[in-house]
């Protein structure tokens, strides 16, 4: 055995700290409480001397005898804890000795010796603080050494009494009880023959438990050793397994279940699961899945699976049905947790179908969902407006302010279109640079004319580039009608693209409906933010 483990190790360094620990806070106390002591003491001096010449001190300031006033602030400052003294009075007296400075002042008036209601003058002393401090700090430094001193002393003959009333005597036994063997006539002897004190009662325990472990022991050995190496590798799989294995009743109650189990349930819906089936409610956003392959587990006798939501995660579950001997069913659950799978696919999922700068669809996705919406036209007989739209002066930002200026002004442009197109079936996507797509159902010429007005004065409107510096940028938009101008996307697209086109060729910043000759441009507000709005892009 390693010294550090052994009792007398262990008795030493305890009773060594427990005894620095007490002289430590014992002495910190009584040095606080000492120097508190010294200094109320130092206070009750001084007054006491203070009280002591009063009479004199007073019979000066009424006689104004500048003698018996001299010889009594003289006398004063001889204390080491008084820095200064003064003693006014009648006609003008006002005798002072010791050295003026900012310390602590203690102020007595002094009583006519006829007239004890009349004053006759005062006597004021300042106090020598640092004198009053260092005295207080060395007395009480000494009375806590002293007792740090002693109580290490203390602790040291409790230390060696320990040591040779129980230490001792109990290594002794501890290493008599190493030497003897198991299932034999070899027992421990007494320790002291005299005393019939604990050690020696325990001494006769050890021993009666010896002699029963000798009757038992050929008979325990084996079966011991089966059932350790049969516990030791199920225990092994049950406890270390990175999957929750839990047992069911027919009720969905949790009968058993491992660590991982429970830590996937969390400890408020572990504990309720111990205790009904309703924790599959509270844990799963639709539990009724969950019952459903419980039911079919036991229907197909066969194992089921499936991925299930929980409030914050996702959970891959696999339920396994089985009887027990009086033909009640169980179930064997098995969970583990896929959230960082499903993660990755939603990452990947959205990386595929949105832009990661705007948010908003990208090309593969808006394509898609566009071939979705014409399909809903054809089949509705709703009209559809495709919007082809180009940001006007964005390259001349991007080079001017740089590349993070420009990913600012997509970002507001792209947040302004959300703001004008919010129905759950409008779509807005950014096809690359600064080229946007946004398709919307309209019911006539009024209500398309007032969106896209709407839209172009939105992103006319001033964006913040940096700290205090505002610029514009405009959109041309170029608009194909489905189904008059096709129902192919291909087809509504380039001849959006074709309107976006002639909107730029016209002057910018306006629209176009494809086939219509003239567009609407209106000019840029003429009160621009910086001189270089005058630029295009």
């Amino acid at each position: 055995m390693a010294f550090r483990q052994t009792i007398h190790y262990k008795l030493s360094v305890t009773i060594a700290l427990c005894a620095i620990l007490v002289a430590s806070i014992s002495s910190f106390i009584v040095y606080q409480l000492n120097y508190a002591s010294e200094i109320k003491h130092s206070y009750s001096d001084i007054k006491n001397l203070m009280a002591a010449v009063e009479k004199t001190a007073a019979v000066a300031a009424f006689s104004g005898n500048q003698q018996i006033a001299n010889d009594v602030v003289n006398s004063l400052i001889l204390n080491p804890l008084i820095r200064h003294a003064t003693i006014n009075g009648h006609n003008h007296l006002l005798i002072s000795a010791g050295k003026k400075s900012n310390d602590v002042e203690l102020k007595l008036p002094l009583y006519e010796p006829l007239d004890e209601r009349s004053i006759a003058g005062y006597i004021t002393i300042e106090i020598n603080t640092s004198e009053m401090n260092l005295r207080a700090k060395t007395r009480s430094i000494d009375t806590a050494i002293s007792l740090f001193i002693l109580s290490l002393l203390i602790g040291l003959v409790v230390y060696i009494v320990v040591f040779f009333k129980l230490s001792r005597p109990l290594t002794q036994l501890s290493s008599r009880l190493q030497t003897i063997q198991p299932a034999t006539d070899d027992r421990l002897p007494k320790l002291n023959d005299k005393a019939y004190d604990e050690l020696t009662q325990l001494t006769q325990h050890i021993n009666y438990l010896l002699n029963m472990v000798s009757e038992v022991i050929h008979a325990e050995r084996e079966l011991r050793l089966q059932i350790t190496k049969l516990e030791q590798q199920f225990r092994g799989i049950f406890e270390s397994a990175n999957v929750g294995i839990g047992l069911l009743d027919e009720s969905g109650r949790l009968i058993l279940a491992n660590p991982a189990f429970a830590k996937l349930l969390g400890e408020t819906i572990y504990a309720q699961a111990q205790q009904s089936g309703q924790w599959i409610d509270r844990l799963f956003a639709q539990p009724y899945r969950l019952w459903g392959q419980i039911y079919a587990s036991l229907e197909r006798n066969q194992a089921t699976t499936n991925d299930l939501q929980t409030c914050n995660d996702w959970l891959h579950v696999i339920i396994s049905a089985s009887y027990n001997d009086e033909q009640i069913p169980y179930y064997q659950c098995l969970i583990y947790d896929i959230s960082d799978r499903k993660k990755r696919e939603e990452q990947m999922r959205r990386s595929a179908d949105y832009d990661h700068l705007t948010g908003l669809h990208n090309r593969h996705s808006s394509e898609k969902i566009l071939a979705h919406l014409l399909s809903n036209t054809i089949a509705s007989k709703n009209q559809l407006a495709i919007f082809m739209i180009d940001l006007d002066r964005f390259k001349y930002i991007n080079d001017t302010y740089g590349h993070e200026a420009g990913d600012k002004v997509l970002q507001e442009s792209a947040s302004r279109m959300k703001q004008h197109f919010t129905r759950e079936e409008d779509l807005i996507a950014r096809l690359g640079g600064d080229e946007f797509m946004i398709v919307a159902y309209f019911e006539d010429a009024a209500q398309l004319t007032i969106m896209v007005q709407a839209l172009i004065d939105s992103i006319n409107r001033p964006i913040e580039i940096s700290n205090k510096c505002f610029d514009r940028v405009g959109a041309s938009i170029g608009i194909a009608l489905a189904p008059q101008h096709g129902t192919s996307s291909n087809m509504l697209i380039n001849k959006a693209d074709q309107a976006m086109y002639q909107v730029k060729r016209s002057g910018r910043n306006g629209y176009c409906i494809y086939g219509n000759p003239h567009c609407l441009t209106p000019q840029l507000p003429s009160q621009h933010i910086n001189p270089s709005l005058d630029h295009e892009s």
